[in-house]
């Protein structure tokens, strides 16, 4: 329970801060400035809303029903085919990279000298 509680006031903070950096950069005109904290606010605080909903459900019927609906655990699970192409097709992509950034600084370095 405390560690809930530590890790909401933690991600408040964070939401909080990036939430005034985003009025800051609103206010500046700094549209682009803007939308990023925003986004980095949202990332910090929809996990904290989250564990607050969860800290309040245990409580109170209305917010365990919300928090079943979000959390989906209100539907049997089922077991679904899961395409592993598109996952190895991503690690593949990425070693082509990876190994092509080795090569180019490997090149770089010989070219140095």
């Amino acid at each position: 329970m405390i560690g809930k509680l530590i890790g909401m006031v933690v991600l408040g903070m964070l939401a909080a801060v990036c939430f005034y950096a985003a009025g800051i950069s609103h206010s500046g005109r700094d549209v682009q400035g803007y939308w990023l904290f925003l986004a980095f606010g949202m990332f910090f605080f929809i996990p904290m809303a989250l564990v607050v909903i969860n800290l309040i459900s245990q409580r109170s019927k209305v917010f365990k029903q919300v928090y079943d609906k979000l959390a989906g655990t209100d539907k049997p699970q089922t077991a679904g085919f899961v395409p592993h192409w598109f996952m190895m097709a991503a690690m593949a992509v990425l070693l082509i990279c990876l190994i092509s950034f080795i090569v180019t600084i490997v090149a770089s370095l010989k070219l140095g000298k």
